[in-house]
């Protein structure tokens, strides 16, 4: 939604900042090296940037980055549902969990690690239909 969007266009004018001013520092700069390796490690575990090799990546981040990491994204993404509308329902109506917590916040983002556990609630009717199909037509 709207507030959704404006925050992360928020938050990616200040990543992108923080990286332009990290520039700025000497290179040897011991400040530098730490605000950049922790930058890098943080934006990589949030799947925000693909690698963690250097500040060029960080200044491409933007709202798309963000976006690409909702859960209804990801679950377009590893083939659980055929847009991100269905998955949005899903979501509202508790028949989705990552992990162990059942989320029900279209604008959790997922993290990296956190990707391949996102899967049917335990006593959700999708998950039911799921396993019911798999189990039917399984050869």
């Amino acid at each position: 939604d709207r507030e959704d969007y404006h925050r992360y266009q928020k938050l990616a004018g200040l990543i992108q900042k923080l990286a332009h001013t990290l520039k700025y520092l000497p290179y040897e700069s011991k400040i530098r090296i730490q605000i950049t390796k922790e930058l890098l490690e943080k934006l990589y575990n949030m799947g925000i940037i693909a690698n963690s090799d250097s500040l060029a990546s960080v200044s491409a981040v933007g709202v798309s980055h963000f976006c690409g990491r909702r859960l209804a994204t990801v679950m377009r993404n590893n083939g659980m549902c055929p847009s991100i509308k269905t998955a949005l329902e899903f979501i509202r109506h508790g028949h989705v969990r990552v992990g162990p917590d059942k989320i029900t916040d279209p604008g959790y983002l997922v993290p990296r690690k956190m990707e391949d556990f996102v899967s049917w609630g335990l006593n959700s009717k999708v998950s039911a239909t799921v396993k019911q199909y798999n189990n039917t037509y399984d050869d």
